[in-house]
């Protein structure tokens, strides 16, 4: 079925395939059967490179199912009720951080919001058409070691199960 609201979004910022193309680095072929909806399964990478590339969201152009691991609880949520099942692994995750002490809360903190900003860099160059050297593309991961026996300061720890 053709992605109607996709089309309609590219006519009215006056772009073609090929210009898209251009600007997201995906194949005109690709971003034909996108629009005609010959594709089953489009992938994140391509949904988020588009929406940028038109400036707009994801969920202005595609159908994503709510729910799904392509609409994250972003940060501008804080403080705000979202409504969304959390996965175990997710699920465990929150659980985690909120059962260790606060030096370690502040380390997942710094290695998740590094992460974020090296992911976030590396995606804006792919879809603006920087080559990655492939030597790059994993550089700047660094592997977080956490302390997570009791210390002797109870008001500090917090059980971790």
């Amino acid at each position: 079925m053709k992605n109607e609201k996709l089309q309609k979004v590219i006519d009215s910022k006056g772009m073609t395939l090929k210009d898209l193309s251009e600007q997201t680095n995906i194949p005109m072929t690709t971003l034909r059967r996108i629009v005609l909806g010959t594709v089953t399964h489009v992938k994140t990478a391509n949904m988020h490179a588009i929406a940028r590339a038109l400036n707009t969201s994801v969920d202005a152009i595609f159908d994503v199912p709510s729910g799904s691991p392509i609409q994250p609880i972003r940060p501008d949520e804080a403080g705000e009720p979202v409504t969304r099942t959390l996965s175990s692994d997710e699920s465990f995750l929150l659980y985690w951080y909120q059962n260790v002490t606060t030096e370690d809360r502040n380390s997942i903190y710094e290695f998740a919001r590094k992460t974020y900003y090296k992911t976030q860099n590396l995606l804006a160059m792919k879809a603006s058409g920087v080559t990655i050297p492939d030597n790059d593309r994993n550089s700047g991961y660094e592997q977080m070691e956490l302390n997570l026996q009791e210390s002797g300061d109870s008001h500090d720890t917090k059980p971790l199960l």
